[in-house]
């Protein structure tokens, strides 16, 4: 019994350790394309039933020119 159990166990591990060096591997973004909607809004009252009217939440923003080092455009 112990024997399966630590078979199991570095199998896990195994298993881990191989998709975590996957998932590093493919989360390149260089190939994102972005499409401006200008009329059509991010988060809108028809995208969940539990959102209703009432839109607070999150945004897309130009950062300002006046931010220091700012992480990028928006």
């Amino acid at each position: 019994m112990k024997i399966r159990s630590l078979q199991n166990l570095v199998a896990g591990i195994f298993a881990m350790l191989l998709t975590n060096n996957i998932v590093a591997q493919v989360s390149d973004i260089s190939n994102v394309t972005v499409i401006r909607l200008s009329d059509k809004p991010i988060i809108r009252p028809d995208l969940h039933p539990s959102i209703g009217q009432n839109i607070q939440g999150p945004s897309l923003i130009r950062v300002p020119d006046w931010v220091a080092d700012p992480l990028g455009k928006y």
